[in-house]
């Protein structure tokens, strides 16, 4: 099956059927969330599914009053302006005067006190970008895309960096390589020749540039403010992919003129240390060598012998001499031919040949040249690096490497700072293909190198929009920079969320913190536990810090949303409007911004009593659990969400259970079933049954269940009752870890990712204290 698989096309008219009750537990933790009696979750749950035939026609939108109230309320939104406004200053809290920042394409000066103020912009997110001859260009995703109940942002302190002839902002990227479904938008397309042109293709094969360079042009303007930017090459660059590795199953190549829209963008050097650079064997890194000479994109990592491919790309940047030196880990000794260069075979550099990476980095530094290590290895899609990986990032320490960035899990990891050198476990996914939900999110690492040390370190987030890098705001980009927090703190490495970007601390004792505490009322009920949802009480860059529970608690976790992108809201920038992703909807279902639960946008789906078959939302993607990748599946889940109704027919939203690779799938259950009717915004809660691991397959990825995909039904509502609209808002998928003492105020490392908390303990009332935690950097 394929990741990202599309729903049935075809749901038929046949009757619904009755099916067993769906166990559903209901929790609440804002006013506007019903907490319902026992009697009244009866007559909220009980439901039917339509089974399989054919959906009705429906228009590009529904006719009806759902649909001329949604449209009113666009009309509202679009014609509202919003206000932005922030101060500028320098790294010693001065303020900067006469600084020019610009917002969708207007223009505000700073004032002596350093402010600027936009008043009139529109309710997208926005690219703000701040220009003054002494200071780095910053760029900062704003998110605007807000409800119009905020009529302002207030930016707050925005630090300029400063010039100086000795320092050199370098911004790596992760794995590029734009082949396979940037050329076909089909599956599989062929690796052993050119496929033909595909309109629907984002890079048409006779001219692959204009296709490339809107693949890439959201980046370019952070591209363009650096003094030298790095990307990690993993493919073969060819237009003649006649002698494909077939011993392999993934094999790279991506067209020469999208080498042109790289330059375009910015790109200065191409590592090609890794294990996609010899899928065409010789002749395949041979063209790789020529295109990239003839467009002047300077590289190193890989050569037709061992020799070259350990020579460094030599560069003086900010009155210092640099060198950049790539290899990989992945050596291919599965094959009959090894996948890395030797005396007799071109590829990229050995990562594992100890006693060459040495002579490589000492040689450098005989030389005068700063050593910069880019390195391929790692678990393919672990959060954390592996031993190994570590194991050669200390050596290139070790040897003197005062900056190292590792790649290949196709995931985001952490950082480490020590003795003076930077590391970068994995950067993820720069411009990429895959369909896997976590690796989507990557991030661009923003080096400022003085006199050969790292001097400041910026993590910028990267959302991979239909394989398009996109900036990101809001919640899932402060998530994501939380995420980068905790992979990096057993590493001593803080990470502070800060206008979208994770500021990465070279000096640990630069930190300064804020916390407040808040005081939640919580009621366990007869199943003997509850959810706190906190989203919605703490801002996204705050972090649960410590915990306070009442005597009577017996238990109590930390919940972490896998999901992401279940608020529905627009966190990216870009030219849609209300576009919340990864979900397939499409004429009678459709984001809504009129009556949602919290936030600009919810989900929405129109049925009628004319209809005959159900309206069906589907998750695109299959979602992971944690731990996949390690043989460590965490399958402690819950789902949570809002839901209302006017006049909405029945609904179910079932669980459907994968292997993470290959094709196998597992019985699902319901996890929400709705009777028709009328209610307002109400929380449901379902605990998940993914089936247990199979002992006969131990670690097995094909034969396991590891991942879930969600399918929600609407059917009509009842005969002759008109058109009614079922709306579905803050879906998450919690996965449970950090189990806390309950007998003991618990002190939680922040930053970390944690949304919600379960409590359990025997029924009644409780007020739980939560102290929520914000990090920023000390002027």
């Amino acid at each position: 099956m394929n990741d990202c698989a599309r729903p049935p096309g075809c749901l038929s008219s046949q009757p619904a059927h009755p099916l067993a009750r769906a166990p559903i537990m209901l929790f609440t933790s804002y006013p506007r969330a019903r907490q319902l009696t026992r009697a009244a979750l009866l007559s909220l749950i009980l439901a039917a599914l339509s089974l399989p035939g054919c959906l009705d026609a429906d228009p590009d939108h529904p006719e009806g009053w759902v649909w001329e109230q949604e449209e009113a309320a666009r009309d509202r939104y679009f014609a509202a302006s919003i206000a932005l406004g922030g101060r500028v200053i320098d790294s010693q809290g001065r303020p900067v005067q006469g600084a020019s920042v610009v917002a969708q394409e207007q223009t505000a000066g700073t004032d002596a006190e350093g402010r600027f103020l936009f008043d009139d912009l529109t309710r997208d997110n926005t690219l703000i970008t701040i220009e003054h001859a002494d200071f780095y260009s910053p760029v900062l995703p704003t998110q605007l895309a807000l409800p119009l109940s905020t009529e302002a942002v207030e930016m707050g302190d925005i630090t300029l960096d400063a010039r100086s002839p000795d320092t050199t902002r370098l911004l790596f990227s992760g794995d590029v390589s734009m082949g396979r479904r940037f050329l076909r938008s089909a599956e599989n397309p062929p690796t052993d020749r050119l496929p033909d042109d595909d309109p629907e293709a984002l890079i048409q094969v006779s001219d692959p540039f204009p296709g490339t360079r809107n693949v890439v042009q959201q980046m370019r303007p952070l591209f363009q403010r650096a003094d030298y930017t790095i990307i990690n090459l993993e493919t073969v660059v060819t237009d003649d992919p006649r002698t494909p590795y077939e011993d392999k199953t993934y094999i790279f190549f991506t067209l020469p003129d999208s080498l042109d829209a790289l330059s375009w963008m910015g790109v200065d050097y191409a590592g090609l240390g890794n294990n996609h650079l010899y899928d065409y064997f010789d002749a395949g890194v041979a063209d790789t060598l020529y295109h990239l000479d003839q467009r002047a994109i300077a590289h190193s990592g890989a050569g037709l012998n061992a020799e070259e491919a350990f020579r460094a790309h030599r560069k003086t940047l900010g009155n210092t001499p640099y060198a950049f030196l790539s290899m990989t880990s992945i050596v291919g000794s599965q094959y009959a031919i090894p996948t890395v260069a030797s005396d007799t075979q071109g590829g990229p550099a050995n990562l594992r040949d100890t006693d060459a990476v040495r002579a490589a980095l000492d040689r450098e530094l005989a030389e005068g040249f700063v050593p910069i290590t880019i390195m391929h290895a790692g678990v393919e899609y672990a959060a954390a690096p592996s031993n190994a990986v570590l194991d050669r990032i200390e050596l290139a320490r070790a040897q003197g490497s005062p900056l190292i960035v590792a790649h290949h899990p196709h995931v985001a990891q952490g950082f480490a700072y020590e003795e003076g050198t930077l590391m970068a476990h994995s950067l993820g996914n720069f411009i990429f293909d895959q369909n896997r939900l976590e690796t989507l999110l990557g991030t661009l690492m923003q080096v400022d190198m003085r006199r050969g040390q790292p001097h400041r370190a910026t993590a910028i987030p990267v959302y991979l929009k239909d394989y398009r890098p996109r900036h990101v705001t809001g919640r899932l980009a402060d998530l994501f920079v939380r995420r980068l927090g905790e992979a990096s703190a057993p590493f001593d490495t803080p990470v502070i969320a800060r206008h979208g970007l994770g500021t990465i601390l070279l000096d640990p004792a630069s930190a300064e913190s804020s916390t407040r505490t808040l005081s939640l009322d919580v009621t366990i009920d007869d199943s003997g536990s509850a959810i706190l949802d906190l989203r919605g009480h703490a801002q996204t860059d705050a972090s649960i810090s410590a915990l306070t529970l009442p005597p009577a608690i017996t238990s109590a976790k930390l919940g972490h949303d896998i999901l992401l992108h279940g608020d529905f809201e627009d966190h990216d920038i870009g030219p849609e409007r209300l576009d919340p992703t990864h979900w397939y909807y499409a004429g009678s279902s459709f984001p809504c911004i009129h009556e949602t639960y919290r936030g600009t946008t919810a989900l929405c789906s129109t049925r009628s009593s004319t209809n005959t078959a159900d309206s069906v939302i589907t998750f695109r993607n299959r979602i992971r659990v944690d731990g996949d990748a390690t043989h460590e599946p965490n399958k402690d889940l819950t789902l949570i969400g809002y839901i209302s109704g006017q006049n909405a027919g029945p609904v179910t939203l079932e669980a459907r259970y994968y292997a993470s690779s290959g094709d196998r799938e597992f019985p699902g259950e319901f996890a929400l079933r709705a009777q028709e009717g009328t209610y307002g915004w109400t929380a449901f809660s379902y605990d998940l049954s993914m089936p247990p691991e199979d002992p006969n397959y131990p670690s097995s990825l094909s034969e396991n269940a590891r991942a879930t995909r969600f399918f929600l039904h609407h059917s009509p509502p009842e005969a002759g009752s008109g058109e009614g609209v079922f709306r579905i808002d803050e879906l998450a998928l919690i996965t449970w870890r950090d189990a806390l003492d309950a007998d003991a105020a618990q002190h939680i490392a922040a930053p970390n990712t944690a949304e919600f908390i379960r409590v359990s303990g025997p029924p009644g009332s409780y007020t739980i204290e939560v102290e929520l935690t914000r990090h920023h950097v000390a002027p």
